[in-house]
Parts: C-alpha cells; structure tokens; sequence
C-alpha cells in the first residue's frame, strides 16, 4: 500500500525483510507502553489493522523519532530544584558568617545553580540523542535502508582497493570489472553482503562506515589512491568506537574537574 501510495517512504530500500520489521514494530510497541518482549508480540498481533497500518506508518516515516521538548524542560526544572535545595542547606551551614558576605555567597551560589544546572541540561540532551540516533539505526537497518548514493559510494571505493570486508564475507575490486556503477544487480551483490550482519543497528554502523570511507574516496578525482589489501570495515567501527568511549572519559573527567572547583569556591 505504502510503496504505491506514499513510494518516497521506501526510497534507498531494495529489499525488505519482514521478519526484521515485525520485530521492530513488536519492539517500539514494548518501549512505548512498557511492556515485555511476549506481550508486545501478542498486542502487535491483536491490534486492529488501521493502528498496525499506523505504527508501521510512523516507523517509516520517522515521526516517532522526535526529541521532546517538553521533557526535557521538565527534567532540567527537577534537577534545578534539586539543586536549589542542595545549595540551600549548604548555605544553611555557613549562617555564623558575616552579613557582609551574604550577598557576596547567594551572588555564587546563582552562579553555580546556573553552571551545574546547564550541564545537567546538556548532558539530558546527549543523552536522548543518543537514544535517538540508536533508534534510528534499529529502524533503518530492520528496514534495510541506506543512505542516499551509497551504492555509488561503494563502487568507487572497490575501485582504490582490493576489497571491502564485512564479516565472513568480502566485496571485491572484480566486482568493478564484471558490473557497472548503476547496474541493479551491483546494487543487490552489495545489499546481500550487508544483511550478513544479523543485529539491524550493528549494520547500520557498518553501512555509516562504508558511506563515510567512499565519500573520502569520491574525492580522489585522479585515482592516486589505492589501498593493496582488503580493508575490514569493522575494524574501523571498532576503532571508531574505541576514539569514541576515549573522549567521553576524557569528558568525563574534565566535568568532574569542573565541578570539584565549583564546590571549592563554597
């Protein structure tokens, strides 16, 4: 219905596996309302067809992947109560001190309310990105879906190495040969390589990865690049990951450095 009403909804998707999206509707059914993994199978499949038409609807389109505002100003009004009571009966601590230096103390503690509160807020912000971006990737991938140009990205860069490899499995530079650039069949090789990946986000990533390494490939008009051996693309997520979890330790600490210099000056 949706590929001859609303076809653009399925664009950059040449298959669709519908185990994958059942399992995907099941799982978006248990985030939404709570429930276990069983119970969300047994009300996606008591549900009427307008609502499965719906959520499947909403799934494809995105609708459901928003941020909400409206949490996240409830979240940082808590934490700011919260910390208002904090500091006040930390203040309350130092009321033997001069009435010189009251306004000189609640001067600081709006200060620190203020900076404490917006790294609150920003870090709430991270974190639903996060959870956004990870639904996203669960999405896309049970639907199979790739970024826009990403065959064509693929192709040119078997064309400056041996070969890409996913998994068990490896794409070629003869692939280069034998097809061309916009040739269905390229598209599927490609595609079929791709589902070996069994967790729907973890091939998202791999597809982000090989869409990153051939928009840096595309820019080598001159072909003075090539790479003489196969390249494992989860390696490079591996990697990537690793850079990842290394920066936020390192923001990690510079918060914590931050907020013991925040509570020193009390």
């Amino acid at each position: 219905m949706f590929a001859r009403t609303q076809p653009q909804k399925l664009e950059n998707i040449l298959r669709l596996r519908i185990g994958l999206i059942i399992q995907m509707m099941a799982a978006e059914l248990a985030r939404g309302l709570g429930l276990t993994v069983e119970d969300s199978l047994y009300a996606l499949f008591s549900m009427r067809p307008i609502d499965t038409k719906r959520l499947l609807h909403n799934l494809l389109n995105g609708e459901d992947m928003r941020i909400q505002p409206i949490k996240l100003i409830n979240t940082t009004l808590t934490n700011q109560d919260n910390l208002q009571v904090t500091l006040d009966t930390i203040s309350g601590s130092v009321k033997k001190r001069s009435t010189a230096s009251r306004p000189l103390i609640a001067s600081r503690k709006q200060s620190i309310v203020a900076s404490v509160t917006t790294e609150a807020e920003n870090e709430n912000c991270q974190t639903d990105l996060r959870s956004l971006w990870s639904r996203r990737r669960k999405i896309d991938g049970a639907l199979n879906r790739v970024p826009p140009g990403f065959y064509k990205r693929v192709y040119v860069t078997l064309t400056h190495m041996q070969g890409l490899s996913i998994g068990s499995l490896i794409l070629s530079h003869n692939l280069t040969k034998e097809m061309t650039m916009d040739e269905h069949k390229f598209a599927l090789t490609v595609e079929h390589v791709c589902t070996m990946v069994s967790t729907p986000e973890y091939r998202q990533l791999i597809i982000e990865a090989i869409h990153v390494l051939g928009s840096l490939m595309m820019h080598d008009v001159d072909n003075r690049i090539f790479i003489d051996c196969i390249v494992k693309v989860e390696d490079i997520v591996e990697k990537a990951n690793n850079l990842f979890l290394i920066d936020q330790v390192s923001d990690c600490f510079v918060g914590l450095y931050s907020l013991i210099k925040l509570c020193s000056k009390l």
